[in-house]
């Protein structure tokens, strides 16, 4: 009888995995790049379930040094939360999802930005980064693979029908460099470990206007634990 039961557990498994994948669609060198960058920042099925990604960051820029960015990102629908604090404790505090975007300064006076900073923000989602590991994990069927020169491939979403973005790739299969489809690209360093997730200690943009490292990273396969909900 426990042999019976535990065969039907694993048939009901494969019938219905609980983070299942499908395998990407497109030039079969890129999608071979595509998976040994996933799996080096921690692998397809962890990346298929996770739903909200937590990242602090310690950031540089010809401003000054010293700006501290928390961030929760959620991964399966636009929306994002986040603050920066300086060095001189002034917290700005943003949030978004698709009915607008919305800040704070210090706690106080909230404000709806924007019509059009909004769109911006939606667009940008689309190809963010973390979405894409999440969307390249699962082998989102819309996506498009298109192998390119010096070891890199770009994503191209049939739904939206346009590029989100460029991956460079090393040979030890990490992330080197990426493109958003708006331009914003950065170059990355080498990997350090944040548990299950191995991720660049630090980025930074091609222009040197900004550039950052992480200090901590979290996920969840959950709904964020903040709100996204206006304030008013």
């Amino acid at each position: 009888m426990k042999i019976i039961v535990q065969t039907f557990l694993c048939l009901l498994l494969l019938l219905n995995p609980p983070h299942s994948y499908a395998e990407l669609k497109g030039d079969e060198a890129a999608i071979e790049l595509a998976d040994q960058l996933i799996e080096s920042i921690g692998g397809k099925t962890l990346w298929a379930k996770i739903r909200s990604l937590y990242v602090v960051e310690k950031s540089r820029s010809l401003k000054g040094d010293g700006i501290i960015g928390e961030f929760w990102r959620d991964l399966q629908r636009p929306r994002e939360w986040y603050t920066l604090n300086n060095r001189h404790n002034m917290v700005v505090r943003t949030w978004w999802d698709e009915h607008g975007i919305y800040q704070t300064l210090n706690g106080k006076k909230n404000h709806k930005l924007p019509a059009d900073l909004h769109d911006e923000v939606q667009a940008y989602w689309q190809g963010e980064i973390y979405v894409m590991y999440h969307r390249l994990a699962r082998g989102d069927d819309a996506l498009r693979l298109q192998m390119k020169e010096d070891n890199s491939f770009t994503v191209f979403d049939q739904g939206l029908k346009r590029h989100l973005g460029t991956f460079w790739v090393n040979n030890d299969g990490q992330l080197y460099r990426w493109r958003h489809a708006d331009g914003t690209e950065y170059i990355y360093g080498p990997h350090r470990s944040f548990g299950d997730i191995s991720f660049p200690d630090w980025g930074t943009q091609v222009d040197g206007s900004w550039s950052f490292y992480y200090t901590e990273v979290r996920w969840s396969a959950e709904e964020a634990p903040v709100s996204y909900e206006a304030p008013y």
